[in-house]
């Protein structure tokens, strides 16, 4: 699966009542890759209960001092020296979290400091957060080779393996390819559903086409995705993982394809191994 990578961030706090104490985690001051940004996370039904028609006003102070601490981190290279109040927000600690992207680092701040925010609204990731579906599915792929070898080394050799999908065609590439399993390897992610179905259903149709002309007795389309439980999703993430699932499993079975889902690489080896074996 992907590699998190280590982000500091601080959450930022709003008074809304100047005086009182009582304080609201509004945003997120970041870095994250090569770039430094903010985000506002609290719902806007929040503001709008709080201040009914002046909900805008608040919304747009909040944002510019948002702008303010990520032009402060941008102009010192760092969240250190972010422990001071600056256009009314107040920072947390400086904290490091291991994420996939900049919505993944947003969903964990806000499960660790606020049940007001709007976590539907980082569903909706931008594509450039994270690494492209290709480069996910390959490092995949590859930990599950890595996976198998530790455990089964005589079956490396049918990695990567090549086949035609009609006969004198041009050869396809197979996550993998022995006299008794033809498998793809996927990943299912909720961020990008829309691609992550396109790719999947293209290896079910390859997998389908390809062991008719190899022969092998069994077609397998592994696909890794988060645990069902996993805190960083949100409601409509898991809808879409369940969604997924349940339409290419369908998709599979009228294929005569073999479907599994596992949460780690290591669970997709044990999959692959049983499934050579069996």
């Amino acid at each position: 699966m992907t590699t998190p990578s280590l982000a500091p961030w601080r959450a930022l706090f709003w008074e809304p009542v100047a005086g009182t104490g009582e304080r609201l985690m509004v945003g997120v001051v970041y870095h994250f890759g090569e770039g430094w940004g903010g985000r506002r996370i609290l719902r806007d039904d929040v503001l709008t209960a709080l201040y009914g028609k002046a909900a805008d006003g608040a919304r747009k102070l909040i944002d510019v001092a948002l702008e303010m601490y990520v032009a402060a981190a941008r102009a010192g290279g760092s969240l250190d020296r972010l422990d001071v109040s600056l256009g009314g927000l107040h920072p947390s600690e400086l904290r490091e979290t291991a994420a996939l992207s900049v919505n993944d680092l947003l969903r964990i701040a806000a499960l660790q400091y606020s049940s007001l925010a709007n976590l539907d609204a980082l569903d909706d990731a931008d594509e450039s957060d994270g690494p492209g579906d290709e480069e996910i599915t390959r490092r995949f792929s590859t930990d599950i080779r890595q996976a198998v070898t530790n455990l089964r080394p005589e079956l490396r050799q049918y990695f990567g393996r090549t086949s035609v999908l009609v006969e004198g065609g041009e050869l396809v590439r197979f996550g993998y390819a022995s006299t008794r399993v033809l498998a793809h390897f996927s990943v299912l992610n909720p961020l990008r559903h829309g691609a992550s179905l396109r790719d999947a259903r293209g290896r079910l149709w390859e997998l389908d086409k390809g062991r008719r002309v190899g022969r092998q007795p069994k077609a397998a389309l592994i696909s890794g995705m988060q645990r069902d439980d996993d805190p960083v999703l949100g409601d409509r993430q898991r809808a879409r993982l369940h969604e997924m699932r349940h339409e290419l499993g369908r998709e599979a079975e009228s294929a005569g394809v073999i479907f599994r889902t596992v949460v780690s690489a290591e669970s997709g080896a044990g999959q692959l191994i049983e499934l050579e074996t069996a």
